[in-house]
């Protein structure tokens, strides 16, 4: 697999870019959930997520790149989740949200294999901030 894309999130005034991906553990589980295609090697899952932390509590913001059933297209917030165009609430999310914080160190050409200086780990519990800190370790992926 190549190196995957990373999607991105806000916090504390700073936009990082995630080894994690958040919005996989709602399409999992949803019923309705729409069926994500192949993007490109690059972008495996099909979309790409934006995200950030308001009041310790975790939301989706953007979904782009989109592919549906094969055919490429944007995708607003509002078709994935109707009556949301803005943000979404990610209450289906526990675990920790993993974020780029500082230089390459090494480049690895499969998914989320690069090695980064070092990592902000934040732990999330039903979408709500309980935790973080930093490592020079990203964790599970």
């Amino acid at each position: 697999m190549t190196a995957q894309v990373h999607e991105t999130l806000d916090f504390q005034g700073r936009c990082y870019s995630m080894v994690s991906t958040p919005l996989s553990e709602y399409l999992t589980v949803a019923e309705d959930a729409p069926r994500f295609c192949f993007s490109g090697f690059h972008l495996a899952r099909g979309y790409l997520g934006h995200w950030q932390i308001l009041d310790q509590h975790l939301y989706l913001t953007d979904l782009s790149h989109t592919s549906i059933m094969g055919e490429h297209c944007e995708m607003s917030l509002g078709d994935v989740f109707p009556g949301y165009d803005e943000r979404v609430f990610a209450h289906w999310y526990s675990g920790t949200l993993t974020l780029v914080d500082g230089e390459l160190t090494q480049y690895r050409h499969q998914g989320f294999a690069s090695d980064y200086q070092q990592y902000l780990l934040l732990q999330i519990y039903q979408g709500k901030l309980v935790g973080q800190r930093h490592s020079n370790d990203k964790g599970p992926t």
